[in-house]
């Protein structure tokens, strides 16, 4: 579905991506981990058209999608929420929500997806009225996500989704991760609770300072020793 070739991405002197190169099968779960720094973000930025890339190219579903837009992209049916969700705190959480159906002409179908996303996250429903800003980190998290839904991607990009959160709500995260992949969405997640992260991973790839140094699948990535080390704390 998605195919990272070769990708060069820099901030200023510092090169944050050097040869980046990897593939999303389509209705997969692709993680990727590593420490702080090694271009997680940076590349999901580069594939959302948050920053740009300076050689090598982003191809989704056969096209070129190096540097468009970000608008652009959402519209192909690419979503990203981000570290830190970015919530719109001074509206209503049925605001944030239509946001995120802004590249939906018809708003039909907008008011009809919000009513899915309602469906999905009761939480959201009850508190349709209420400020973002007021909502728990757990209730912000499952509206960025529920924004996100609402111009019905194809492919997902998750951005740290349990920073911050209880270990209670991190596994209702992850369950929401695993419940939209049902539904027969891909998702591309970046997570620093890299044990969750490959429990639910069909692949996974380490980063390490803008390059990948191990990849397989979630099972083999996880049973490595040297990843077990660094980062599943055994």
């Amino acid at each position: 579905m998605l195919e990272v070739k070769s990708i060069h991405c820099s901030y200023g002197n510092i090169k944050a991506i050097k040869g980046l190169q990897f593939d999303i099968p389509e209705g997969k779960i692709v993680a990727l981990i590593g420490a702080n720094g090694a271009g997680k973000t940076t590349t999901l930025k580069a594939i959302s058209g948050l920053m740009k890339v300076s050689s090598g190219s982003v191809i989704y579903k056969g096209e070129d999608i190096t540097n468009r837009a970000p608008h652009d992209i959402v519209a192909r049916g690419i979503a990203h929420v981000p570290e830190g969700r970015q919530v719109f705190p001074e509206l209503s959480v049925h605001d944030n929500l239509v946001l995120g159906g802004y590249t939906v002409r018809d708003k039909r179908l907008v008011r009809d997806r919000i009513e899915e996303i309602y469906g999905r996250f009761p939480r959201l429903r009850e508190r349709r009225g209420q400020l973002a800003g007021t909502l728990s980190g757990g209730e912000q998290q499952m509206m960025a996500i529920g924004r996100a839904l609402v111009s019905r991607p194809e492919l997902l990009l998750l951005d740290e989704p349990s920073v911050g959160l209880s270990p209670r709500l991190v596994s209702e995260v992850f369950d929401i991760i695993e419940g939209i992949r049902e539904r027969g969405a891909t998702i591309l997640l970046v997570e620093q609770n890299a044990h969750m992260a490959l429990e639910i991973a069909d692949y996974a790839y380490v980063l390490q300072t803008g390059e990948i140094v191990l990849s397989g699948t979630g099972e083999e990535i996880s049973s490595n020793d040297e990843v077990r080390r660094a980062y599943l704390a055994e």
